[in-house]
């Protein structure tokens, strides 16, 4: 069986818009579109979940990733990676250990697009989407992310 801590070895996770964290734990959030210039994302959190009870539940569908790009991090001792997914609308933003190689989240979404540029600036990752929004996570906080579109 898959594990997300293992992203990297295999390029999949669960299909559901949120982060998703090393333990598996899945915290939602629920975004909605406006795709009118400019584009307004508006994100909600949601409940949370887990791989292992969309398993159970049967509602557990993985999709495959492709990283298109990376940046690599000295002073958080980190590899941030993004790239797309499965449909051309969707898009991951994740984060792995250094030294472990191991991911401490990944963010996916099916209404982004891939991401195709990333930066850090201060204790953010701005990851710049196809679309050319920026989405900014707080490194050890991902769930508080927004989303602005020029």
């Amino acid at each position: 069986m898959k594990t997300i801590i293992d992203f990297i070895d295999h390029l999949e996770c669960p299909l559901v818009n949120g982060i998703i964290f090393s333990d598996g734990v899945i915290q939602i959030l629920d975004i909605s579109v406006d795709y009118k210039y400019p584009i307004n994302y508006t994100i909600n959190i949601g409940s949370k979940t887990s791989i292992f009870d969309l398993s159970v539940n049967e509602d557990l569908f993985w999709s495959s990733c492709a990283i298109i790009v990376n940046l690599i991090d000295q002073k958080f001792s980190i590899e941030i990676i993004a790239g797309e997914a499965s449909y051309g609308s969707d898009g991951f933003v994740g984060i792995i250990d250094l030294n472990s190689k191991k991911i401490i989240w990944l963010a996916f979404f099916d209404c982004s697009n891939p991401f195709s540029e990333l930066k850090i600036i201060g204790e953010e990752i701005h990851a710049i989407s196809t679309l050319g929004c920026t989405w900014k996570f707080n490194i050890k906080n991902p769930v508080d992310c927004i989303v602005e579109c020029l």
